[in-house]
């Protein structure tokens, strides 16, 4: 039997439940756990809801274990005639990577992106873009899984832009 995976919003008085929500050691990794536990006034979860309207959202399994988050905006960027979805940021808890054993359709990871996924198309965008270190293969797979392409060079940082069209 699957573990699904329940969603609810994040809210600023959620910053003691994450302050030691743990991704990893890899650069990618620190980030978006800091981003997501910190409550400093540029650079966070708590910053980017408030001036950006980004809908955060938690993730925790049938135990009531936080496995994971994402954060879902909507901007304008060059070359896209209309304000488009994009995906700040996804990350899941380091003890639950590569979770639940199973299919692949199971795990915490795709569950987490259909979420997301479903959420863009709701926002009537026609594309959901993000940014994505090129060191982070996982996550460039899991990307690519769900036919999202690489396009139109890097970021300042050296992040790759990755887009899926929606309608």
């Amino acid at each position: 039997m699957a573990d699904l995976l329940r969603s609810r919003a994040f809210l600023e008085s959620d910053l003691p439940l994450v302050a030691n929500f743990d991704c990893g050691t890899e650069p990618w990794s620190q980030a978006a756990s800091s981003w997501i536990a910190s409550n400093r006034r540029e650079g966070c979860a708590v910053a980017s809801m408030a001036r950006h309207g980004t809908r955060v959202f938690l993730y925790f399994n049938e135990a009531e274990s936080l496995v994971g988050f994402s954060a879902l905006g909507l901007t304008r960027w060059p070359h896209y005639p209309t304000a488009i979805a994009i995906l700040v940021q996804i990350a899941i808890q380091r003890e639950f990577q590569g979770k639940p054993d199973g299919t692949n359709e199971q795990k915490y990871s795709r569950q987490i992106m259909g979420d997301v996924i479903m959420r863009a198309h709701a926002l009537d965008c026609d594309w959901l873009v993000l940014t994505v270190d090129p060191r982070n293969l996982a996550a460039i797979n899991l990307y690519r899984s769900y036919q999202f392409e690489v396009f139109n060079g890097q970021t300042p940082r050296g992040h790759a832009k990755m887009q899926l069209r929606l309608k």
